[in-house]
């Protein structure tokens, strides 16, 4: 789902059961735009043990900058950003366009599926 309120980060980051892929990006970001099917891919795929929600930094309620400083990570720096949030802690952030084996490396070291 896309986040847009503190309530929203509440419910789906903070107080979620499984692991959460979360895609910070802009609305006028060409590398965001192109990531999107990838991350859609990626939700669908690993639906069963992760999250995967969307903040647009442009439009968002969200004190982002706040909310990495809640999970142990620095500020944003680029977009698109993905942050992995495991047990309320960033275990593996990427920035920018990035391949689908780089997802699939760190989401299945988070979630077991393979050692680091």
């Amino acid at each position: 789902p896309e986040l847009s309120t503190q309530q929203d980060l509440q419910k789906f980051v903070v107080q979620a059961n499984k692991p959460v892929l979360i895609d910070m990006y802009a609305t006028m970001c060409t590398s965001c735009t192109n990531m999107m099917p990838l991350i859609q891919q990626l939700a669908f795929n690993y639906s069963r043990d992760l999250n995967v929600v969307k903040i647009n930094i442009s439009t968002t309620e969200i004190d982002y900058q706040a909310m990495l400083e809640q999970f142990g990570t620095h500020e944003l720096d680029a977009v698109p950003t993905f942050l992995l949030i495991k047990d309320g802690k960033v275990v593996a952030r990427l920035e920018g366009e990035q391949p689908k084996r780089a997802f699939e490396e760190i989401i299945d070291q988070c979630l077991g599926f393979v050692q680091p």
